[in-house]
């Protein structure tokens, strides 16, 4: 019995002597965090991104750095975050044009839904439409129903690729002649 006693002990020396001594990990975060915002400085995203950056600074005793990538709705900031280092010290913000639309409405988006994972709900906006008060229409219906519009200067001339403005509620994958430019872009048509 004192044998295999002794056995294992020399086990368990060898075995700790092999493996050497524990290397204790850096408390994470232990560098400041970039949070990347697909759009230019001062939008709706950017400044949610910058309020929501606030908080988990707070929360997390470490500062964020804001880095606006903007550039085809949002894909090339997103190709960035995709192609960081899995290490949590890069984030980035989404909706539903940068998270979604992008591949029906960007060529060669360079990342793929698999490349990130939703971690938190940080906003929900309300997008809404409006009229100068004197104008006639009231509402949605009323304004879609007056002829005069599709020829005045309300109608948007260019809606930009790869917004999620391009995408029609109704999910069909339209836009209308007037966003039509002399660039190449990708089909929007069923």
């Amino acid at each position: 019995m004192a044998r295999v006693i002794i056995k294992i002990w020399a086990l368990a020396a060898i075995t700790c002597a092999i493996s050497g001594p524990a290397q204790a990990q850096p408390a994470y975060p232990s560098k400041p965090i970039t949070l990347i915002v697909p759009f230019a400085a001062g939008g709706t995203s950017d400044v949610i991104a910058r309020l929501a950056a606030d908080e988990m600074a707070r929360g997390l005793d470490q500062r964020f750095i804001i880095e606006n990538v903007g550039g085809a709705g949002g894909s090339i900031g997103l190709t960035r975050a995709a192609r960081a280092a899995p290490d949590g010290y890069t984030l980035a913000i989404g909706n539903t044009g940068t998270n979604a639309a992008v591949y029906w409405t960007t060529e060669n988006v360079q990342f793929t839904p698999d490349a990130f994972v939703p971690i938190g709900l940080i906003a929900k906006t309300s997008p809404v439409i409006a009229l100068r008060k004197d104008f006639p229409a009231k509402s949605v219906a009323e304004f879609i129903d007056r002829k005069a519009w599709r020829s005045s200067s309300i109608m948007p001339k260019r809606i930009p690729a790869g917004s999620a403005s391009a995408m029609p509620a109704s999910g069909r994958r339209t836009i209308s002649s007037a966003s039509a430019s002399s660039r190449r872009r990708p089909s929007m048509c069923p």
